[in-house]
């Protein structure tokens, strides 16, 4: 591990220097002016730490949970964290792992991370893999106090200490509970509306009222996972019900229910869903209808026509699980209870005219109001060479083409964004395999020639076997992705105003010392080195870098304690290459009086809100840092230009080949105390 103090000062506290645990950029200032005014006297210990530190190559630090800093900071983490030893036993834990886990901080220490776990022998395999692989990541069950269990996120991070210390390692657990709530209700919204495309098209395929009655019903079993229900038809302003559906089994049943009177009177004097989760104490609910066909739950819902008559209505009755009905519930069922209402109207037209071919015409004309009057989607139906022969008329509100422009090739109006590479793969999938592929999505042309971004939910058409076409509805989702790109480049710009006040403020703070840079210019601050240049892979090569930098040192004619600056230098940059970069390359140039060593990896990089502290303040360090000896790089180089980002950390210290006159040095110390 890599140590952050200023190693001259650390070692001579009999001498006069500023006390230690400061950590302000003002005592720095002073520390760095103390040891100028007393260079004799450092620069000999100098040398004994430089040669000791060319025998270990091993820096120690102190230990982060001392920091009262840190342990704030992880208290106000909203995840839970522990840090655990190599066995699994709780060293440590935060505010949030108690509330997590129901269990004050005292008793988690007295126990180990796998017993807080339903699944001890995964979370021990994982422990083993995070010693050998550095980290591990996955899913278990979490257990509470009271033995009540919660799905859990946990990520396993191990922590290297110094070399007389064995191995920590970090676990973060975060509460999935919500996360899964949303996630299945994500799942469930896809299920039903996938399920409500094939209520309509196997509803509205029957022309006879009563099975269109007992389709509705099944169907809204099904979309609710009721395990009863049934539906009735207003005649002569009375609700009518003559059979029941209770667990897949269809039972007579005689109720009438006039205006005003019980559920289905009250629904058709309001014309909206009720739901009551209590009915034996909800008095709108007929006694004997819910002893009879036992129910506890109730939720009815009307069927309206377009012109605004009632229908009828459908009722089911209890959840799987107990669970009670929702608005969620009455939002689905009023979507069925619209495309039933294009039904019964269908079968009423059939049953009147069945002997017509002009009742035919009617019917499929009616037919397709389901899906013809939604603004906000649009059907369609293509064949199997990919020509549509059907769109519905919202087509031309969201994409302005009518739907007889449409009747042609799917790929016509696609644009040339990446993303519909994939429509191609997709729809010829489909058309082969029979098998939809959910939603994905696409981009084409609107008739004024912008772009417009639709989701596109698709399921093949088998007829006999074969697959004939695909069916499918597409959502104009263009709003919605136009934030989500807004979303992002004003994340990016903020990020680029937090940079350059970082940069600015970074280098007025260190007096023009250390300087930030983007990737292209520090490229080219080490074209064409005229000295040597080498690999850095593991700990062997930065011993060998070292040794390189001082012989090239030496022959450049830089003077000793120059070199054992430099050296100091390139130690902590090679050795946070390795560490934390996954190695790097190190070049070296002369630019007139001075060397300059370029060091860069191609790690994950800094964050930005981390530079300052990663600069100044002694004891941060972070995994994507460039560790904890920056702040002796600053204090032994003349000059520190730094880039980092995802692509990776570069840094080049310059050091003069021969030493400032003592003046001078002062004079560029910004005058702070």
């Amino acid at each position: 591990m890599l140590c952050w103090s200023y190693w001259p000062l650390e070692i001579i506290p009999h001498v006069g220097l500023p006390k230690q645990g400061a950590k302000s950029p003002t005592v720095a200032l002073k520390r760095m002016k103390w040891y100028i005014q007393n260079a004799s006297i450092v620069l000999a210990v100098g040398h004994q730490l430089v040669a000791k530190q060319e025998r270990t190559d091993v820096v120690t630090q102190e230990d982060p949970l001392s920091e009262p800093v840190f342990r704030q900071a992880a208290d106000c983490a909203p995840d839970g964290l522990a840090i655990v030893d190599q066995q699994g036993s709780i060293l440590y834990a935060n505010h949030a792992l108690e509330n997590l886990c129901s269990c004050t901080r005292e008793a988690l220490q007295n126990c180990s991370l796998p017993e807080l776990f339903a699944q001890p022998e995964l979370l021990k395999s994982a422990l083993c893999n995070a010693l050998e692989e550095g980290k591990w990541h996955g899913e278990a069950t979490g257990l509470r106090k009271d033995n009540s269990a919660f799905p859990a996120g946990v990520s396993i991070t191990r922590l290297t200490q110094s070399c007389d210390r064995e191995n920590v390692l970090l676990v973060v657990i975060r509460d999935l509970t919500d996360e899964k709530a949303w996630q299945s209700r994500l799942e469930l919204r896809t299920k039903q509306l996938s399920a409500l495309l094939e209520a309509s098209r196997e509803i509205n395929s029957v022309l006879a009222t009563q099975d269109v009655m007992r389709l509705l019903v099944q169907h809204a079993m099904d979309l609710t996972s009721a395990s009863g229900g049934c539906a009735g038809l207003l005649v002569d302003d009375i609700m009518v019900f003559r059979e029941c559906n209770i667990e897949g089994q269809v039972i007579p049943i005689d109720y009438a229910f006039p205006r005003g009177c019980g559920v289905a009177g009250w629904v058709i004097e309001h014309r909206q869903p009720y739901i009551t989760n209590d009915v034996e104490h909800d008095p709108l609910v007929e006694p004997k209808m819910y002893r009879e066909m036992g129910f506890s739950k109730l939720i009815n819902v009307p069927i309206i026509a377009s012109d605004g008559r009632i229908l009828g209505c459908f009722e089911l009755h209890n959840r799987a699980h107990e669970r009670s009905f929702t608005e969620e519930d009455a939002e689905v069922l009023v979507g069925l209870a619209n495309q039933a209402a294009v039904a019964l109207t269908n079968a009423a037209l059939a049953e009147s005219l069945r002997e017509s071919a002009e009742t035919i015409k009617r019917n499929e004309e009616t037919l397709r109001l389901l899906v013809e009057g939604t603004p906000d989607f649009f059907f369609y139906i293509h064949d199997a060479n990919g020509v549509f022969t059907y769109v519905s008329p919202s087509v031309e509100l969201i994409t302005g083409y009518t739907p007889a422009e449409w009747m042609t090739h799917y790929t016509k109006y696609l644009t040339d964004n990446p993303i519909n590479e994939k429509v191609v793969y997709y729809t010829e999938r489909t058309l082969k395999t029979g098998t939809g592929v959910g939603s994905y999505p696409v981009e084409i042309y609107h008739k004024n020639g912008s772009r417009i971004m639709l989701e596109v939910y698709e399921q093949p058409i088998i007829e006999n076997g074969k697959v004939v076409g695909v069916r499918g509805v597409a959502r104009d989702v263009t709003e919605l992705c136009r934030a989500e790109i807004a979303e992002r480049a004003a994340r990016q710009e903020a990020e680029n105003r937090i940079r350059s006040f970082y940069k600015e403020t970074i280098f007025a703070v260190t007096d023009g010392k250390l300087e930030i840079m983007e990737r292209e210019e520090i490229e080219r601050m080490c074209i064409g080195p005229d000295l040597p240049e080498m690999e850095i892979r593991d700990a062997r090569d930065v011993a060998k870098a070292r040794k390189m930098v001082k012989e090239a040192a030496q022959a450049a004619g830089m003077e000793s304690g120059q070199i054992d600056a430099l050296i100091l230098c390139v130690g902590e940059a090679a050795t946070n290459a390795y560490k934390h970069g996954g190695g790097g390359k190190l070049t070296m140039c002369h630019k007139g009086d001075s060397i300059r060593v370029k060091i860069s990896d191609s790690g994950p990089g800094m964050d930005s809100l981390a530079l300052p502290k990663i600069a100044f303040m002694k004891g941060f360090s972070t995994v994507k840092s460039l560790g904890m000896g920056y702040a002796n790089i600053l204090a032994c180089a003349d000059k520190v230009y730094l880039s980092t980002g995802p692509e990776g950390t570069t840094v080049v210290i310059e050091v003069f080949k021969q030493p400032k006159p003592l003046e001078m040095q002062l004079a560029s110390l910004p005058d702070l105390w």
